[in-house]
């Protein structure tokens, strides 16, 4: 299975590493707090942190949430 996030495409044993670091950017880029993320995504700060940091493995929810947010959408494609 790979995750696609719009047109990039991440295989599973790069998926957390590469979602954190474009999530982190994304974040920036927006200039957004963690706090504004956390308000509007309904993902808890210290989650958002913790994700940010790559101190977690995010789960797929909060991915998809703080993806949202940051103008993303995050789709599963089953690959043969």
């Amino acid at each position: 299975m790979e995750i696609k996030l719009n047109k990039l495409y991440l295989k599973p044993k790069e998926n957390t590493m590469n979602i954190q670091k474009i999530l982190r950017q994304e974040k920036k880029a927006k200039k957004l707090t963690g706090r504004e993320l956390s308000q509007k995504s309904g993902v808890t700060e210290m989650t958002i942190n913790n994700t940010l940091k790559d101190k977690s493995n995010p789960t797929l929810s909060t991915i998809s949430a703080l993806a949202d947010v940051l103008g993303f959408r995050v789709e599963l494609i089953k690959i043969k």
